[in-house]
């Protein structure tokens, strides 16, 4: 999800996107796009590897709403950017913490 991943697992959320009113749209054709880049000062890394984002996927259900998977690698803070059409969603980015369950 959006708060703690295992490292090399698949990780899923889904975006939901809303029109300029501010309601849940119904269609898709949007471009959403999931970005990270690692969060935290050097001493955050556990056994010398910093977290990285290794794998993204972005599946449009058609209905406005989008199925995302990830996977994350080392340990630590990942921050995840979420973008709908070039624009961060609401709360993006997103901490999460990779670590082992």
């Amino acid at each position: 999800g959006l708060r703690v991943a295992a490292p090399g697992k698949v990780s899923t959320f889904v975006v939901r996107t809303l029109d300029r009113k501010g309601e849940e749209c119904t269609e898709g054709g949007q471009d959403v796009e999931v970005r990270a880049a690692a969060n935290g000062a050097p001493d955050d890394e556990i056994g010398g590897e910093k977290p990285r984002l290794t794998r993204t996927s972005v599946k449009d259900r058609d209905d406005g709403k989008y199925d995302v998977e990830y996977v994350g690698e080392g340990a630590g803070e990942l921050l995840l950017e979420v973008l709908v059409n070039g624009h961060a969603v609401r709360n993006s980015p997103f901490t999460v913490r990779v670590c082992q369950p």
